[in-house]
Order: C-alpha cells, then structure tokens, then sequence
C-alpha cells in the first residue's frame, strides 16, 4: 500500500473498524444520555475506563508498535493471550458487579463482554491489515455500522428497551470475527501456556509502554471519578460526554490509520478533515442535549454551560490531534515497547490527573470544564517542546 493508496476502500473500513472498536464505550455513554438514562451514563463511564485501564495496560501500545514493525510472529498470540485475560476479566466482573449490587446486571455484563471482545478484535484486525486479507472485516464493518446506525436511530425515535437486543447482536457479529481470526489448528495450545503465555506477559509487564498505558487510563480513570465525586452523576455525565467526544477525533486518528499515515510521510492535512468532521457531531449532539436535557438542574444554566463545555472540548481536540501526531512521529522513528516518548507519557499523566481537583477548587464547574482542553495543551507542549534523556 503505497502513500496515493493510503485511502483506498480497503483500509478506509478497516480504519472505520478500529475506530468503531476503539470508540464503542463513548459512543453507548452518549446514548444512554440521550435517552436521559444520567445514572446509568455515569456508572458506565467508570466502569468502561476501569475495563480500559486493564486492557490498555495489557495493550502496551501494541497495535502501533506491531504495524511500524510489520510483526507477524506474534499476532496470534497476541490474540490468545488477550481471550485467555478476557475470560478471567469478566469473571471477576461478574463478582464485583453483585458483590456491589449493581443494578440492571445482564446490560452491565452485555456491555463489559462487547469492551472484552473489542478488545481481542484489535488485534484481529491488525492481522487482516498485515496479511492485506480484507473481505471478512469489510463485512464487519458492514455490519457493525447497520447495528450502530438501528442503535442511534432507536435511541432517538424509539424505545430505549430495544437497545439491549441489537447489542446481543453486536457482539455476536464481533465474537464470530474473532473466532474466525484464530486459527486453531495451527495454534499449539501446549507450548502458548509454557512459553509464550509468560514471554508475552513479561513483555507487557516489564517495558515502558505498560507503564505509559497504565499511567494515561488511570488518569482518564481518575478524572471521571473526580467528576462524578465533585457535582454528581447527573451534571457528569454531561460533561464526561464532551470530554469523551473532545477524544473523539484523537482516538480516530491513533485506532485507525494514524501510525500508517505518519510511517508513510504523509502530511497531516487529513487531521483538519477530521476535525471538521468532529465539529459537525460535536455540534449536533451539542444541539441535542441543550434542546432536551432536563432543565430541573439549576446548576446548568441551561445552554450556556453546554456552550462552554462545547467550546473547550472543540478547542482542546484540535490541540489533541497536534498532540497525538507528534507522538506518533516519535513511536514510527523507534518502534520499540521501551519508547522514551513513553516516559512522556508517563509526565502528562501525572500532570492532567490533578488537573479536575485544581480546576474544581479554582473555579468549580466552570473551570472543571475545561479540563480536556488543559490536559490536551500540556500534552502537546510535552509531546512537542519538552526533551526527555534516555540512558
């Protein structure tokens, strides 16, 4: 795939597929608050950027490492080692989650086993992006997009009960992907145990880009938690929404054809095309929340807080995209799991965990707004300016 051919069909689903992977928990917190379901909005949130701390640290920035490698070895393994954690993840799910009364169980063990399977399929689709075998994820994507597309469609003009069946569907889709994408036959189940298990587990466990990807999810972790703790689930669902959204174009850019795009020397002129692709959600769901959130909340101040939080998240995605491409350059010249950018990594999310207190204590609500467009700065000055020594 040369650079004229970056975009082609192929690669623009199986970006659209990483991206649907990536951004699945963000999207479903948006429907949840478009169906005014706040609690449930913000009980999620905290419970997808838990499963995510797990699975980004196991992740160790793997995808782009793998794809500047062009690393076939380990795919399959890669796959396995994260079904075998999947399985003892959503078990442990199962005990905390009645062990802390949660409310609406089968939805909450529906959503966690799509992030787990998400999770494998990253991988999955990495390997199709490898072997250039596009058929089966272009029909995922098909796919995918039809139940997502009946899910918005639904959650705005129909009935919120239906949801949870065409989620049942939506992992089936995804489990058959992943099932398909093992070759077991081939797979010498033995010697993964004995050998590659703990190879791969030290890999994960024993590099800077484990430390990175636990340091960045815990501060994501962190924020939505101090958000919550500060004003409420109600108010923060809102705003966890924006800052997820303000995410948005970042996570397309880094799940999908991001680190091909920086290997290949391409300009970044696309990520504009992103981003004015972003302003026209952000605005709509901007739109929609300010026509129908529930107005009984003085402390909104109806539109002009949405506006406010809409401007900051607009503002601090844009910065993002800079951020994230900058790191990117850095990953694509020395694509190894003990990176240095990784150590910045590990400085920005040190940084941006505190911010939500600060913010909070400085201004309340109206600075704690402004906390993705903060974190996104501080990224980019670091990502950019700042000179990190490897020994």
């Amino acid at each position: 795939m040369d650079k004229n051919n970056l975009f082609n069909k192929n690669f623009l689903f199986l970006s659209a597929n990483n991206i649907i992977l990536s951004t699945i928990s963000t999207f479903l917190i948006i429907i949840f608050v478009i169906n005014k379901e706040y609690i449930f909005a913000a009980k999620f949130s905290v419970i997808s950027s838990l499963l995510v701390v797990i699975t980004k640290v196991l992740s160790v920035n793997l995808r782009n490492i793998l794809i500047a490698q062009k690393n076939r070895f380990f795919l399959e393994k890669f796959i396995f080692f994260r079904i075998i954690f999947s399985i003892i993840i959503f078990l442990l799910s199962i005990f905390f989650l009645y062990l802390f009364n949660f409310d609406r169980n089968d939805l909450y063990f529906y959503l966690i086993l799509i992030i787990l399977v998400n999770w494998c399929n990253e991988v999955t689709l990495v390997q199709c992006e490898i072997k250039k075998s596009f058929l089966l994820s272009n029909l995922l994507f098909y796919l995918n997009s039809l139940i997502l597309f009946l899910i918005l469609n639904i959650s705005i003009f129909g009935s919120f009960v239906y949801i949870k069946y065409l989620l049942i569907i939506f992992l089936f889709i995804n489990l058959v992907f992943l099932s398909i994408g093992i070759n077991i036959q081939k797979f010498k189940i033995l010697n993964f145990f004995t050998k590659d298990f703990n190879k791969i587990l030290n890999l994960s466990l024993k590099s800077l880009s484990f430390l990175s990807s636990l340091f960045l999810n815990l501060a994501n972790l962190i924020w939505r938690i101090s958000i919550i703790y500060f004003i409420g689930d109600k108010l923060a669902s809102i705003i966890i929404v924006f800052f997820a959204l303000g995410s948005f174009p970042g996570s397309i850019f880094i799940s999908s054809f991001g680190p091909s795009m920086v290997k290949k020397n391409i300009k970044p002129n696309i990520l504009y095309k992103i981003f004015i692709t972003y302003f026209v959600l952000l605005s709509l769901v901007a739109l929609y929340i300010a026509k129908n959130f529930d107005t009984s909340v003085e402390l909104l101040l109806s539109t002009n807080f949405i506006l406010l939080i809409y401007i900051f998240s607009l503002i601090g995605s844009l910065i993002m995209l800079f951020a994230l491409y900058e790191r990117e350059k850095n990953i694509n010249r020395n694509p190894s799991f003990n990176n240095s950018i990784f150590k910045k990594d590990i400085l920005i999310a040190i940084l941006i965990s505190t911010l939500p207190y600060l913010l909070f204590n400085l201004g309340g609500i109206f600075f704690l707004s402004s906390t993705y467009m903060l974190g996104s700065i501080i990224s980019l000055v670091i990502y950019k300016k700042w000179k990190i020594k490897t020994y």
